[in-house]
């Protein structure tokens, strides 16, 4: 059986807010960029058609002009 978690979000003046910590992965293997949010792979991408992260930001957001905000990041490098 498996459960979904709703991730509740607030909007003010079109800045995106979650009320939980959320994992983002930015992963890239050879020619391709997979994004990833909350261990899910949302999409993947070839590296040439990676420009100012816009494939994530569309992926996670919806919108690709959308700022994104952290308050604490994590980067690991394998």
């Amino acid at each position: 059986m498996s459960t979904t978690t709703t991730i509740h979000t607030t909007t003010y003046s079109g800045v995106l807010y979650f009320n939980q910590w959320v994992t983002l992965r930015l992963e890239m293997i050879g020619n391709n960029i997979s994004y990833y949010f909350n261990g899910r792979r949302l999409r993947t991408v070839p590296h040439s058609t990676h420009t100012s992260g816009f494939p994530f930001l569309r992926a996670v957001t919806g919108h690709a002009n959308r700022l994104v905000y952290f308050d604490d990041i994590k980067i690991e490098f394998r």
